[in-house]
């Protein structure tokens, strides 16, 4: 459905196989990925953004996961939240660099952060 254009439609069929499989990581990553963030008040592109963690905390290499969350941190002024992505999207492989850069963005208040950088620390390092 997406392919052809038909994107409110596939939303909501996606939406339908969540419903019926709330662990379906694939449907949950269309419908957060083509969500319209112009169409929201500011309570729901917060919900998005807090509802979708688990995707980023699975799949924090994913650029379609991380450029949604990009644009939703731009919404709301997520200062620490762009400064993480900002770097995460254009890092390259020095190890050391990127561990020294995760341990900056830990002196943060925002616990979800915190946990995301401590994942990854855990799981890429």
């Amino acid at each position: 459905l997406f392919s052809y254009g038909f994107t409110k439609e596939s939303i909501r069929f996606y939406k339908l196989v969540l419903k019926q499989y709330p662990l379906n990581s694939y449907a949950q990553i269309r419908i957060f990925s083509e969500t319209n963030l112009e169409e929201l008040s500011r309570a729901e592109i917060d919900e998005l953004f807090v509802s979708n963690l688990n995707l980023l905390k699975k799949y924090y290499n994913n650029k379609n996961i991380l450029l949604t969350y990009l644009r939703i941190a731009k919404y709301n002024n997520k200062q620490d939240w762009l400064d993480f992505f900002n770097f995460w999207l254009n890092k390259n492989n020095n190890n050391d660099n990127i561990i020294k850069k995760l341990d900056e963005f830990k002196k943060t208040n925002d616990k979800n952060l915190i946990e995301l950088i401590t994942i990854i620390e855990n799981k890429y390092l």
